[in-house]
């Protein structure tokens, strides 16, 4: 009797892979996967390699078996991985998305941030123009305002002057006149009269405007104190002829000597006629 030969012991891949065969078609991890189809890889090698013509029937089918597992097996390790290759490309696609998605939100942030930025800046500088603005205009006013206080203690200050100028010359006659009437005394002198001639001065100004130098005919016109018609004859003593009761009293005088020669002569034909 004939007896087959005796087998060697398996090898380190064919204990791998015979766990293999025990484990069946169980679901792999991508790197699982790729571990077995390593060692299925190396066993189904190794299973070519130990086998020789001269074994038996049942080893040659042993090893026909075990390549189509291996076959099979490298069939799932394919689909495993171009499911891993999915799920990676799949995965890198919505990093990528999210990452944009993450840059543009950050972009639109720094756009917000920089409008801010600058509104915040315009308002800033157009507070401070308000404010230099509003801090000129308050200078020009102060400024002009202290002009004008200037201008008006000048000018006080010369009217000052004057009435002591004209205090100081004002005869002895003339002291117990005031106002208007004192002018009108102090000047009689410069035009040739005596102070005398203020008895007839007096009454006839006074008829006609009472000495005061905005008095106004309402019928004819006559304006100021001698009662000039029209008033403006009276620019030829001083531009001022409306307001300066001294202009008016300097026409009237000049008027009274060129047509009756005197005051008291004026007056006499005023009480004949009602006029002069």
């Amino acid at each position: 009797m004939r007896h087959p030969p005796a087998l060697s012991p398996p090898t380190e891949r064919e204990r791998l892979l015979a766990a293999h065969r025990r484990d069946g078609r169980r679901l792999l991890t991508p790197r699982a996967a790729v571990s077995a189809f390593s060692l299925v890889v190396l066993a189904a090698g190794a299973t070519g390699m130990t086998l020789r013509d001269d074994q038996p029937a049942a080893a040659h089918q042993t090893a026909a078996d075990n390549r189509t597992e291996t076959r099979a097996s490298r069939g799932d390790a394919r689909a495993l991985l171009s499911d891993h290759a999915e799920v990676l490309a799949a995965r890198s696609a919505v990093a990528k998305k999210a990452a944009e998605a993450k840059r543009v939100a950050a972009a639109k942030r720094a756009a917000a941030a920089k409008k801010a930025a600058e509104a915040k800046a315009a308002a800033a500088r157009k507070a401070a123009a308000a404010r230099k603005a509003a801090a000129a205009r308050r200078a020009e006013a102060a400024r002009r305002a202290e002009a004008a206080r200037k201008a008006a203690a000048a000018a006080a200050a010369r009217r000052a002057a004057a009435a002591r100028k004209a205090a100081a010359s004002v005869p002895a006659a003339c002291q117990s006149y005031r106002g208007n009437q004192r002018t009108a005394c102090r000047l009689l002198p410069k035009y040739g009269f005596s102070t005398s001639e203020m008895s007839a001065l007096v009454p006839m100004w006074t008829k006609e405007s009472n000495w005061n130098h905005r008095a106004e005919n309402p019928s004819s016109g006559a304006y100021g104190i001698p009662q000039s018609l029209p008033g403006n004859k009276m620019a030829s003593a001083g531009s001022d002829w409306a307001t300066n009761p001294e202009t008016q009293i300097r026409w009237g005088l000049g008027y009274i000597r060129s047509v009756y020669g005197s005051p008291s002569q004026a007056w006499a034909f005023w009480q004949a006629n009602g006029w002069y």
